[in-house]
């Protein structure tokens, strides 16, 4: 096997939170990176997503942020609301 001095580093976190008796405060909020680096080359994308909901819809909202280095060079951001449809 050659060695590529490649670098890959992941990381994961997730939040939940909740106010005692309050349901329609719920919300859940995952954030993921992965990074990769060999030499001065260093990729990385990071991802974020939030749920909420109300007593009509779920809220979805999702970011993605691509990186060269420490210069962001791509972004995008969506949000969607779906109907709740009796759940």
């Amino acid at each position: 096997m050659i060695d590529q001095d490649l670098e890959i580093r992941t990381t994961s976190h997730i939040d939940w939170s909740i106010r005692d008796g309050d349901p329609l405060s719920a919300s859940n909020t995952v954030e993921n990176s992965w990074q990769a680096r060999r030499g001065d080359w260093d990729v990385r994308v990071v991802t974020r997503s939030t749920l909420t909901a109300d007593a009509e819809h779920f809220h979805l909202t999702t970011n993605i942020d691509a990186f060269e280095g420490d210069t962001r060079v791509r972004t995008k951001t969506r949000s969607a609301s779906i109907p709740r449809d009796h759940i």
